[in-house]
């Protein structure tokens, strides 16, 4: 996705003539939106590539579909296009999600799929679908969000408007049913407290696509997260929100090695960290600062812990029980953590990056609870994102099971996605943990 989009405000309708200019511009729309579709598809209304069906989709990302709008008028078809074709745009810059390609959707559509077909060839999690009416100057848009587990709809919009505000009712829609999916698919609650510090849909886009980057935890990923922190200050976002995105961004890159100046960084992150707490003092403030505390600075437990005790409510988001996890994890109160990590996944619909998947297979591993591993890991092994670790503790397991054989494929697949042994102390925490993770893997390190 394109990381700096273009403000949505400098797309104008410049008319004078809702007759003579809206249709044409509309019709531009459709005419540039189908182009690609009949010159890279050329018979995308009778096939579906096995590219585009499941296989293409196995990862713990939920995937959107967006039918084809129905219409009612000449304008309405016109309309009615350019809206699936924006919906569908717009959801693909978003990198928590999957959303099936334009020439899937009209593919489907084709073929008449029932929602049982849709969730066994594609996985199909939401469907999103509608209609457009148009008459006289003003038009309808109906906009539904269906969740296909749970056989309902979770969403449903009605937006009267006139076709030459389509670029705004665009965005408008785009940003409701974004939010939507954040809070019921992706991230959970927590969604509903970062969708206040952003007033336009451009903040709003480049904010959830930062989070995803950031999870990542790859250098690559934090580039963009820090490319994406300073535009967000460029748009005017509030000043502790982005002083809270950045001790985020220089803790995470001084972790991996990427800072050129560690210790200039550290004393900004400081900086910041300790302002967010004397002068906001919302509950990601302490928790970033507990965090920096264990790890780059005094490493104080007694000092994290007084500040996890300062969240005003542990159980409101995902976030807090897993950063109380990897507070409990670096004190080595593995039991506590394992709970805390057991929790904030039960709250979180996705795990972006398997950041708290990486975190709990560890601990799950230092405690010697190998069943709960295997459940952990087998339903989404070998998806590369989980990278190189959690590879190595489900090596260590098979081994330890007499299944060399299996154990060493999943070894040197750790190994080609990046597990290391200077990960080994900082995912267990403890000495006998890491003793006993290189003894089962001796035979194939050596």
């Amino acid at each position: 996705f394109d990381l700096l989009l273009e403000p949505s405000q400098k797309r104008q309708l410049k008319s004078s003539s809702r007759k003579n200019i809206t249709i044409p511009i509309l019709a531009a729309l459709v005419v540039f939106s189908f182009l690609g579709f009949f010159v890279l598809y050329p018979n995308f209304s009778n096939k579906i590539t096995e590219e585009t069906q499941i296989s293409e989709f196995k990862s713990n990302k939920p995937v959107i579909l967006v039918k084809p709008f129905s219409s009612i008028g000449q304008e309405g078809d016109l309309a009615s296009q350019a809206i699936t074709e924006s919906l569908i745009s717009n959801l693909l810059q978003y990198g928590g999600i999957k959303t099936l390609s334009s020439s899937t959707s009209y593919a489907i559509l084709e073929k008449n799929l029932s929602d049982d077909d849709l969730k066994q060839q594609f996985d199909v999690s939401f469907v999103i679908s509608g209609n457009i009416q148009a008459f006289g100057s003003t038009s309808r848009l109906y906009v539904e969000l269906a969740d296909l587990s749970a056989k309902q709809a979770i969403m449903s919009i009605n937006k009267d408007f006139k076709l030459e505000n389509i670029f705004e009712v665009q965005d408008e829609i785009g940003r409701k049913i974004l939010e939507k999916i954040q809070v019921d698919a992706v991230v959970g609650t927590k969604a509903l407290t970062s969708q206040r510090d952003y007033n336009t849909y451009e903040q709003f886009l480049l904010s959830i696509n930062r989070d995803v980057e950031w999870r990542k935890w790859t250098r690559e990923g934090n580039a963009k997260a820090i490319q994406i922190t300073k535009r967000l200050e460029e748009l005017g976002v509030d000043k502790y929100v982005i002083q809270n995105a950045r001790v985020w961004d220089l803790h995470q890159n001084i972790l991996l090695g990427h800072s050129a100046n560690p210790e200039a960084d550290k004393s900004t992150m400081l900086e910041y960290a300790d302002d967010l707490v004397a002068n906001r003092g919302r509950d990601d403030d302490y928790l970033i600062r507990a965090i920096i505390e264990l790890e780059h600075f005094d490493a104080s437990c007694e000092y994290a812990t007084e500040l996890l005790n300062k969240i005003q409510d542990p159980s409101a988001n995902a976030d807090n029980f897993i950063t109380s996890g990897f507070i409990h994890s670096r004190c080595t109160n593995l039991e506590k953590a394992a709970e805390a990590f057991r929790q904030g996944l039960a709250l979180e619909p996705v795990d972006l990056g398997y950041q708290v998947t990486r975190m709990y297979s560890g601990i799950l591993y230092a405690l010697g609870d190998y069943g709960a591993l295997k459940e952990l890991l087998e339903p989404i092994l070998p998806d590369p994102e989980l990278l190189g670790m959690p590879f190595w503790f489900y090596s260590a397991v098979l081994s330890d099971e007499g299944k060399k054989k299996e154990a060493q494929e999943y070894y040197e697949l750790g190994v080609a996605y990046g597990a290391d042994e200077k990960w080994i102390m900082p995912m267990l925490n403890t000495e006998e943990a890491y003793r006993r993770l290189l003894e089962h893997l001796s035979e194939f390190m050596n």
